[in-house]
């Protein structure tokens, strides 16, 4: 049997310690995206038992990539809403002006909710 037949996919499992460093992600964060749901058993970790997590390394590549997307969707989304904004707003007559009409230095937050 031809040796290239058989193509074994070895997986790397790194500890919480290990993938926090190598991500630069807070351990606490990766345990509160676990407990959250996010990363699902199986798919994105082992717990071969109660205090031992190993994740699994080129399934945290694809949340990795795939947050990323959608982070850069999110910044791409702001920074239109953003330069909307900037283009229809009168600087005379802004919601946040130093004061409003009866002098006072706070915001006029009932302009700026639109009440």
């Amino acid at each position: 049997m031809d040796s290239n037949q058989w193509t074994v996919q070895m997986n790397e499992y790194l500890t919480t310690k290990e993938l926090s460093q190598r991500i630069k992600i807070a351990r606490q964060t990766l345990y509160n995206k676990k407990y959250q749901g996010e990363f699902q058993q199986g798919v994105h970790f082992l717990q071969p038992s109660p205090k031992k997590t190993l994740w699994i390394w080129h399934a945290m590549i694809e949340w990795l990539e795939k947050s990323s997307q959608h982070d850069r969707n999110v910044l791409g989304k702001t920074e239109s809403i953003r330069k909307e904004m900037d283009s229809g707003k009168d600087d005379s007559n802004s919601e946040f002006d130093s004061q409003d009409r009866n002098g006072d230095s706070t915001p006029n937050l009932k302009s700026a909710i639109n009440i």
